[in-house]
This record gives C-alpha cells, structure tokens and sequence, in this order.
C-alpha cells in the first residue's frame, strides 16, 4: 500500500477535458475530495483524482483502466511516489537488460554497406529478429528466443557472410564493458606493482649478499696470510731439517772410521 493509495492517475483523454469533465466521469466510484489536472500544450494531459474515501481509489482504477469509450482509451492507476516510479523504471530496465543480454547479439566484421535486408536475411534462419540496429560500424541484432541467439553464435564459428567470417558474440551492457575494462587494468596495474615489489626484494636480497661478501673479505684475507705464514715456516722447518741432516754427514762418516780403525785393534 502507497501513500497516495486514495489517488488515482488519469492519463488517455483529449485535451479538451476539464476538471469537471474528470469529476463526472468518476464520481460514480467513489466521493471525490480534490481534482488537479494539466493540460500544457505539447504535452499529453493527465489528472489526479483523489478521494475521500481510499478504498475508493482502487475501485476506479479495476473499472475504467483500459477501457474504451469513443476515441478515449482510458490509463487508470494508483498513485505512486516519484522514487517509488522510478524504482520501478530502474527495476523494469534492469530485467530487460538480463533479457538483451541472452538475446541481443553484437556483430563484427561487416561490410560497410551492409544493410538490414541483408542482416535480415543471414540472421533471420534461426528464429524470430525483434529488432537490427546498425550504428556507425556498431551492428545489433536481437532475437527474441534466447535459443535463437545461441545458435547464431555457434554457427558463426563455420557459417560466412559474403564470403567474410563474422565475429558474433552476446552483447554486453556498455556500463558492465566499461566495469570489466576497469577490472582488467586494475589486475594489470596490481600484477604490475607485485613485479616491482619481487624484483625490489631481490635486488636488496643481492646487494645484502655483496654487503655481507665484502665484509666477510677482511677475515679471509687474515686466514689466507695465516696459512701462508704457516707455510712458509713449514718449508723453514724442513729447510733447517735438511741442513742439519747435511751438517751431520761427515761427523756420522768421521765415527765409522773410527769404528773402523778400531776393530783391528780389538783382534789383537
């Protein structure tokens, strides 16, 4: 139940209705409290009934909407809030929106000249067309069986037009195409920043191995003069060894002839 539900919209009648004319015509359904009616030139006239009973608003709009009488088909409706028709506007879109998207295709790859004979023609095999529209180098075309559109896609895959392969694929809301792009080039942009943070770490990872290499070069410095030094007094140890051992000859061969000299004086 709306706000307005003692109020009834009235649109259908010739602009030279008046108020009273409205009062006349509706005071059957119920006891009127107020009558507003425009009839502004270039536009369609409308009125607002509003009665003084509410149960009486919905009576009217069950009786007179839609009728005919004479050249007037009468429009009857309860009265809705701005935000509460535009809900429904935006509401009703949307589901058009799901619909077009199953059976409105986009269609690439044409010629210049093509015209809607021709679309007509090529796309009219796999069902009923609703609507071809042709916009610039943009063509749509709608079908008014979701089925319809889908064989039209697959067969695009082998089927040609005018000897030329047709890129025909779903067509999508521009705000949605708009949405995936910024999507994309987010993924991109963060792939991107990911990258640099990698090559970042291995950088500074490699410069840490420099910085650690060239401080540990000092200690290996010292134990490689270490062991050189313990090198060189090894060959001094084995150098002053083998002197002595040369010093040592002629003494060792001076006692064997001693020895010697002496063992006849031990047979005597």
């Amino acid at each position: 139940m709306t706000e307005y539900c003692d109020r009834i919209y009235i649109r259908g009648f010739p602009s030279s209705y008046t108020s009273d004319s409205l009062r006349e015509r509706f005071r059957e359904y119920g006891p009127i409290k107020s009558i507003y009616i425009t009839n502004n030139e270039g536009t369609a006239p409308f009125g607002i009934i509003r009665y003084k009973n509410p149960n009486n608003a919905p009576k009217a709009v069950e009786a007179a909407n839609a009728k005919q009488e004479g050249d007037i088909t009468w429009y009857v409706a309860i009265c809705e809030k701005k935000n509460e028709r535009k809900a429904k506007r935006v509401n009703a879109h949307n589901q058009n929106i799901e619909i077009w998207k199953k059976t409105n295709l986009f269609v690439k790859g044409l010629p210049s000249d093509v015209t809607n004979e021709k679309l007509q023609a090529h796309f009219g095999i796999y069902g009923d067309i609703t609507s071809i529209s042709i916009k610039n180098d943009k063509v749509f075309v709608c079908f008014d069986k979701e089925e319809d559109a889908k064989k039209a896609i697959e067969d695009a895959k082998t089927r040609l037009f005018e000897e030329k392969k047709l890129n025909v694929t779903s067509w999508i809301p521009e705000r949605e195409l708009k949405l995936k792009m910024m999507i994309n080039q987010r993924k991109r942009q963060m792939y991107k920043v990911r990258q640099e943070r990698k090559k970042k770490k291995s950088e500074e990872r490699g410069q840490t191995a420099t910085e650690e290499a060239k401080e540990a070069e000092p200690a290996m410095e010292k134990q490689d003069i270490i062991a050189k030094e313990a090198e060189l007094a090894k060959e001094e140890q084995e150098k002053t060894a083998t002197e002595e051992a040369k010093e040592a000859g002629p003494a060792k061969e001076e006692q064997e002839s001693i020895a010697k000299e002496a063992e006849p004086a031990k047979e005597e």
